[in-house]
């Protein structure tokens, strides 16, 4: 049961949708190697990349992936303020999220469409298991053609069949089935007795940011994000979450939530045009943790 006085904000935090070790050094290179990844069935450009190990007491070091470029893979830009990463090393956990796009499946198809149909088959699937919806995309790799999912139906196990608009799949592509929206989901913070808002000294590429509650569990919630900005002191995120609290604390009962916008997405007046960064927004929530002092 909520306390009458307790009001939170919520977040949205992308989810997690990859992990794994590199196995060969991208550090000069500006990419990211797993020999047993198949990073071309789960992840997509413009998807982010965190590797947590390097430079670890300064945050670690973030990447857009630029491309895929094999199943082994990603050629990435580094983001974030300084100092900036050139590249993942070997040996490194890494933690990939999706801020524009949710992957539904992936794999190889094995199967041969019917005559008179345009299909994806892959018999190791249960697409409505895996969440496959009508209208995702469902992309070729092998061939370069995205197509859009029309049903899904079945050739020799449950649900292991899609109806797709174009011709394109033959047995042995490899494909990815994705739709529009971030991979995340809904994290509260409490917004009640709080002291104050800082970035994290220790962080020294500003991607952490601190809130301290003055209230008798003396405790902080660190707040990890990913962001545009090259800018050593950047305090957008700052600023944002200090202005949420300050607002959710004026919103009239009985809500007790405050949605936390988009933040610091950058509209032009003249014509009302989103100029942020990916899908308009500036910076993405990748990590929501509680400390007691």
């Amino acid at each position: 049961m909520i306390s009458k006085m307790e009001k939170f904000i919520n977040l949205k935090q992308l989810d997690v949708v990859k992990t794994g070790t590199s196995t060969a050094d991208g550090s000069a290179a500006l990419t990211l190697t797993d020999s047993g990844a198949l990073f071309q069935q789960s992840v997509l450009v413009n998807a982010i990349v965190w590797d947590r190990t390097t430079n670890a007491s300064g945050g670690g070091h973030m990447y857009l992936v630029t491309a895929v470029t094999s199943n082994t893979e990603l050629a990435l830009l580094a983001i974030g303020g300084a100092p900036r990463g050139g590249g993942v090393p070997s040996g490194v956990s890494y933690f990939i999220y999706m801020p524009e796009y949710t992957v539904a499946s992936g794999g190889v198809t094995d199967g041969v469409q019917a005559s008179g149909t345009f299909q994806l088959i892959d018999t190791a699937k249960n697409f409505s298991a895996l969440g496959v919806k009508i209208g995702d995309t469902a992309k070729d790799i092998t061939s370069d053609v995205l197509t859009t999912v029309l049903g899904i139906t079945t050739t020799t196990n449950p649900n292991d069949t899609l109806t797709v608009s174009a011709d394109t799949f033959l047995a042995g592509d490899t494909y990815i089935i994705y739709r529009e929206g971030a991979n995340d989901f809904d994290s509260l913070i409490r917004s009640s007795d709080v002291s104050f808002v800082e970035n994290t000294g220790s962080n020294t590429n500003n991607s952490e940011l601190k809130i301290t509650y003055q209230d008798k569990s003396a405790s902080q919630t660190f707040v990890t994000y990913a962001f545009s900005s090259s800018a050593v002191a950047d305090e957008d995120m700052r600023n944002g979450v200090q202005t949420a609290v300050v607002a959710s604390q004026q919103t009239p009962w009985p809500n007790v939530t405050y949605e936390f916008p988009g933040v610091m997405n950058t509209i032009v007046a003249s014509g009302n045009v989103n100029n942020g960064w990916l899908a308009g927004q500036n910076f993405f929530i990748l990590r929501v943790a509680e400390a007691t002092l």
